[in-house]
């Protein structure tokens, strides 16, 4: 049974007049510089690639987004009119292991202005078990930065109590690939490695060494191996450097091998909480990648949508240095209700659901 992943992002559309660039699954603001792009490390076939507007691009304008394989426009693209906020189009276009991927905007008649973007990418793998998981960003990794290794969040933080990627899927990750903009500087390099529950996977003590140098001399490196992981280990990719190598932007991809044959990670991460205490009800998009989505007090609704029906089990959450820990419960809506046997998890720091499971219809 082949894994089918549904990516549910949000992003900014930005305001030039020109291409933009970002990532397919994970998108977050869409950067003018053509980039790498993001590394995809299954054999699999793209379904759907659809896009909702916060409001239309106005009277004269229109925005086209294409998905790009490896540096080239594919047939999967599709138009927003004047008066439209939504669009999308359903293909089956093949991913080969080390393809790159990325999703470009472009705008009719001077741009559409400021606009939030909320994605749905659906994904089928070939082989049993395994999913894919990337990330092309903008930012500089000079500092310290952690990467989601499965939902492409970046973000800043001193150490290791900042967030990571809870998972859900007990497997194993066998790959990842980092590929920058270009090679560090002369005389520097990077060294990105894997923390598994806050140990550094580096070799030492027994751990699996998930190290991966980039030197003066290239501008990719590739980890393979085995890092186990069960439901609720927490993980994050970080980096070290040697000398001065330079700001560089990160494209990253990863490999992960199930132990139960169709399912795969839906994570995300974010700094700080809900925005005020005292309220009863917040919200956020479930199977939201890569951009940190905030907590909102109203609903996000009909943002996100797959034509395809896919089935959502089980719940995990982690709070960590937000200095109070009220009780909680986080559980999942579809169509703005509350499904019978959704997962739900109720904790302070931190909940837990592995068992509950719906079905989520093409169009919900």
């Amino acid at each position: 049974m082949a894994t089918r992943q549904v990516f549910c992002g949000f992003g900014q559309t930005g305001a030039g007049d020109d291409s933009g660039y970002s990532s397919p699954t994970a998108p977050a603001n869409f950067s003018q510089a053509l980039r790498a792009g993001q590394p995809w490390l299954t054999h699999a076939y793209v379904r759907y690639v659809g896009i909702v507007l916060s409001s239309a691009p106005g009277a004269g304008r229109s925005a086209t987004f294409t998905l790009m394989r490896n540096g080239v426009d594919t047939a999967m693209a599709f138009t927003i009119g004047a008066a439209e906020t939504t669009g999308g189009i359903a293909g089956c276009l093949e991913l080969l292991e080390g393809d790159t991927i990325l999703l470009r905007r472009a705008y009719l008649d001077g741009g559409i202005g400021f606009k939030f973007l909320y994605s749905t990418v659906v994904i089928d793998n070939v082989v049993a078990n395994e999913s894919g998981y990337g990330h092309v960003d903008g930012t500089n990794v000079i500092g310290t930065y952690g990467i989601g290794p499965f939902s492409g969040a970046f973000w800043e933080a001193a150490s290791y109590a900042g967030p990571m990627d809870v998972v859900a899927a007990g497997g194993t990750l066998t790959q990842y690939r980092v590929t920058l903009d270009a090679a560090p500087d002369a005389g520097g390099s990077y060294t990105f490695y894997l923390i598994k529950n806050g140990v550094d996977q580096d070799g030492s003590g027994g751990t699996i060494d998930t190290r991966v140098t980039i030197p003066d001399s290239t501008a990719t490196g590739n980890f393979t191996g085995s890092l186990p992981l069960v439901a609720n280990d927490e993980v994050v990719l970080r980096y070290s450097f040697t000398g001065a190598p330079g700001n560089r932007d990160v494209n990253f991809g990863s490999k992960f091998v199930a132990t139960i044959d169709g399912q795969s990670q839906a994570c995300n991460s974010k700094v700080g909480g809900p925005p005020t205490l005292g309220l009863d009800t917040y919200y956020r998009q479930y199977l939201s990648t890569g951009t940190q989505v905030d907590w909102a007090l109203t609903e996000f609704v009909s943002r996100n949508s797959s034509p395809f029906p896919f089935d959502l089990r089980g719940i995990w959450w982690i709070s960590k240095g937000l200095g109070f820990n009220p009780v909680c419960t986080i559980s999942v809506r579809v169509n703005s209700a509350d499904p019978v046997g959704a997962p739900s998890a109720t904790g302070s720091t931190d909940g837990s659901d592995p068992t509950n499971q719906i079905t989520v219809a093409a169009g919900d």
